[in-house]
Formats: structure tokens, C-alpha cells, sequence
């Protein structure tokens, strides 16, 4: 389970990170928010269930989602990214993981 945890915080930085450079280059107007006050307006995280393991462990989905509209969904259960939209070159998001949509799938899978 440690390993787990592990692998989660992993790729949630990545996420963070991935999700952060889309915005960078854009200049803010307002120069007195803080760094903190920065990130909390350029990603949003939310967090709802995805499901149970059949231990009975349950399973949980985060989305991190930017303003540009980047959105990126982990499962906690080995950090999985069940999906990750992103702009193709014409500018339209489309989902680019084939992630499953119930964590059942994933075990039968692993």
C-alpha cells in the first residue's frame, strides 16, 4: 500500500506540474497575488469516489483541471490516469487515455 501511496504523489506532481506549464506564459494583471493565491486560480482539484477494490478498499478519483481547460483524472489506486483531456492541434480537448470508467476494469486488467 505504501508503494501505492507512493506512485499516487508521483503522478499527482507530475499532474500539477503538466497542468501549471500550460499557463505559465500568460502575464497576470493584477502583481500582488501570491504564489499560493497563483496556483489556486490556474488548477482546481476535486475528489469523488470511483469505487471499491473487492478487499473492500475504496478507491477514489481526483481530477485536476486548469483555467485553459486541461483536465486530468488519477485514481488512487496505484495513481492510475483513467483519463487526461488535452488540446489537439486545432484547439479542440479531446481525451487522450483509454481509461476505463470503473475501477472493476482495472482489476481485471492488473
Amino acid at each position: 500500500m505504501n508503494t501505492l501511496k507512493r506512485s499516487f504523489y508521483v503522478v499527482t506532481l507530475v499532474g500539477f506540474a503538466l497542468l501549471s506549464i500550460q499557463c505559465k506564459n500568460e502575464k497576470k494583471a493584477d502583481t500582488n497575488i501570491t504564489p499560493v493565491e497563483e496556483m489556486k486560480n490556474l488548477v482546481t482539484i476535486t475528489k469523488e469516489p470511483f469505487g471499491t477494490t473487492t478487499d473492500s478498499i475504496a478507491v477514489d478519483k481526483f481530477i485536476l483541471k486548469n483555467e485553459k481547460g486541461m483536465e486530468i483524472s488519477i485514481i488512487t489506486y496505484g495513481g492510475i490516469i483513467t483519463s487526461w483531456t488535452a488540446p489537439d492541434k486545432n484547439g479542440e480537448y479531446k481525451d487522450i487515455v483509454l481509461g476505463f470508467d470503473s475501477i472493476h476494469k482495472y482489476i481485471l486488467v492488473l
